[in-house]
């Protein structure tokens, strides 16, 4: 079967990204950070159709990394969050 695109997860809570790996390779191919201090490194490497973007991360937030991914990449980010905060 052919798969659709690729997609990187940015996601530090490993069972969301089990879950969403396992339902999303089906159809795509999944990648994940493995690096929480490069992740715009990783994300250029991979060269993804989209990005998944969790918004509380380990040293730098989801918010501060897309700034930095769009500087070079313009791919869709969909933030994910369980955060429930107003200003998020």
């Amino acid at each position: 079967m052919n798969k659709h695109g690729k997609i990187f997860i940015v996601e530090d809570d490993q069972t969301i990204v089990t879950l969403l790996k396992n339902h999303l390779s089906q159809t795509y191919d999944i990648f994940s950070v493995s690096n929480f201090r490069a992740i715009k490194q990783e994300v250029e490497e991979v060269n993804p159709d989209l990005v998944l973007m969790d918004i509380t991360l380990p040293y730098f937030n989801g918010f501060y990394w897309t700034t930095e991914i769009r500087k070079s990449q313009t791919m869709p980010i969909i933030f994910i969050s369980s955060s429930d905060d107003e200003m998020d």
